[in-house]
């Protein structure tokens, strides 16, 4: 098995996340390994759910290859520490406009970074190759207010998968045969 990790390249299907730091655009703030970048819920006090999909670099798995698993990873602290339940923070994944939402975490003062391992496809079925171009990666943050408010630095998703086998056949031929 092998893995392969794609990161935002360009916004995705929706930006609600209303306040950025470090970058010109979300995708571009939780993109590049960096607690120097993020975006973050700047107005938690209106208890609405902040939402963002961002498009995703093109796989290079090769063609046969058999996809193990999606996995979403995502960096987050809450300012301020903890509020369990009310400040937090969700990665997803989305696909043909249909998406599948991580668990909700509930992020402590200090950058933690979280995995949602194995993620259903949106639609169902099994995730195939094809699936990967149009791939989107989702982050949903919720504060409480100006002193409760969930910030996030990076997000990429990990490509488990299985290279196809190739067998050759060799035959030995016998001029001498009739």
């Amino acid at each position: 098995m092998a893995t392969e990790i794609l990161r935002p390249n360009a916004p995705g299907d929706f930006t609600q996340i209303d306040n950025r730091v470090g970058a010109s655009s979300n995708y571009a703030c939780v993109n590049d390994n960096s607690d120097a970048t993020y975006v973050q819920d700047a107005y938690g006090g209106d208890f609405v759910w902040q939402v963002d999909a961002y498009n995703l670099q093109n796989t290079a798995i090769p063609t046969g290859s058999t996809i193990n698993s999606v996995s979403v990873v995502h960096r987050s602290l809450s300012l301020n520490g903890s509020f369990p339940d009310v400040v937090t923070s969700r990665a997803g994944v989305r696909l043909n406009g249909i998406s599948v939402d991580g668990i909700i975490r509930s992020p402590p003062a200090t950058p933690t970074n979280y995995i949602d391992a194995n993620m259903l496809r949106p639609g169902g079925g099994s995730w195939t190759l094809g699936d990967l171009n149009a791939l989107q990666v989702q982050l949903t943050l919720h504060g409480h207010s100006s002193f409760w408010m969930p910030r996030a630095f990076d997000i990429y998703v990990i490509i488990d998968y299985t290279v196809p086998v190739v067998h050759s056949l060799q035959r030995v031929m016998n001029p001498r045969a009739g």
